[in-house]
């Protein structure tokens, strides 16, 4: 009887953490009773290959039949500890936006954690002071990520954490519509004058697209500045756009229309 009353406490676990899909230790404990016993019971999950560990002390359910994670790259990104949402490049790749195949997984962060690698892929912390603009959305209810709007911004802001600026225009080319008011609310909650002139160029290019009027890109022009400045690494950005008094990469400028005066030096 002591077997029987084993094997059903043992699947009414595999039935709990399946249906949490991600946890650590302390959740296993309170079915447990004590961390010791979590720690065992992981332990036997784990070579069993019912869960799988992420990391130290984080585990994700694994599917019975085939031993893989149930849960995806942005679920384990977002549980990774309280607050932290994905961001930059895999936002954009969450939204269907993505031309790369990338193994980083940004994760948005308050507080720093050490970067670890689970799956074939690499979670890197991107630290974050910024909490608006990151959403729940109600078809997966697991995630937390930033807004098509802020995810344009941030990855405008860090094009290391974006692909590069031709995968960035590349993305954001398949954008239909944008909300300008939420774009420049988080413009000027970086305060950057190097990215208020960046996100100018960028609302310039697709401003067809995004259906903007000429007069609501003076608020960029008005916040950058006069001073020259380079939209990327001085070596990568060898192409002065007189109209914004930029030097932008010239993969910049196969998006731009032909009678916009700019230089190659």
């Amino acid at each position: 009887m002591q077997q029987i009353y084993n094997v059903t406490m043992q699947d009414s676990y595999i039935k709990q953490l399946q249906a949490q899909r991600i946890w650590d230790l302390s959740f296993v404990a309170q079915m447990t009773g004590n961390i010791s016993s979590a720690k065992a019971l992981m332990q036997s999950y784990t070579k069993r290959h019912i869960v799988s560990s992420i990391r130290r002390g984080m585990y994700v359910a694994n599917d019975l039949a085939t031993e893989h994670p149930i849960a995806n790259k942005f679920e384990i990104a977002t549980a990774i500890r309280d607050k932290c949402f994905v961001a930059y490049h895999s936002a954009l790749e969450y939204y269907g936006f993505a031309h790369q195949i990338m193994f980083n997984v940004y994760v948005g962060s308050p507080k720093r954690f050490r970067n670890f690698s689970f799956d074939g892929l690499s979670y890197v912390c991107c630290q974050q002071d910024i909490l608006e603009g990151i959403i729940t959305p109600t078809y997966d209810t697991m995630v937390r990520v930033t807004d098509l709007e802020r995810t344009i911004v941030d990855c405008t802001d860090r094009l290391d954490f974006s692909g590069g600026c031709e995968e960035l225009l590349n993305c954001i080319s398949a954008v239909s519509r944008v909300d300008l008011d939420k774009i420049i609310h988080y413009a000027d909650l970086y305060n950057k004058l190097v990215l208020y002139r960046k996100l100018g160029i960028i609302c310039e290019i697709f401003a067809d697209s995004w259906k903007l009027q000429p007069n609501q890109l003076d608020y960029f022009r008005n916040a950058s500045g006069n001073s020259t400045l380079s939209f990327s690494e001085r070596q990568e950005s060898n192409t002065f756009l007189n109209s914004w008094k930029m030097y932008v990469p010239a993969d910049l400028m196969n998006y731009y229309k032909e009678d916009l005066a700019y230089e190659i030096i």
